[in-house]
């Protein structure tokens, strides 16, 4: 079932097909995504999130990106402490 269906819009198909289970599961079935498009983020409009849910999803790629971004900053870091122990010996 799709999950961009309110409890009111379930009642109402619910009452439209007089609680005939067939009916109901043979209309539920035209509102799903087809394999092929599952994951196409044009056709997933039927995926709802709160506004709590995108926040966190911001905050988790913003501190992902502050991770990628420091890991890089490190690796800078030790390459450049690396090289610089490096042109030390050979000075010796």
């Amino acid at each position: 079932m799709p999950n961009a269906l309110k409890q009111e819009e379930l009642q109402r198909i619910c009452v439209d097909f007089d609680f005939d289970d067939e009916k109901i599961s043979e209309y539920l079935q035209c509102l799903e995504i087809d394999d092929k498009y599952r994951d196409v983020a044009g056709y997933q409009w039927q995926e709802t999130k709160s506004k709590e849910q995108k926040a966190n999803e911001k905050k988790m790629k913003r501190l992902q990106e502050q991770r990628f971004r420091d890991r890089a900053e490190r690796r800078r870091a030790m390459l450049e402490e690396k090289e610089a122990r490096r042109v030390e010996r050979e000075h010796r």
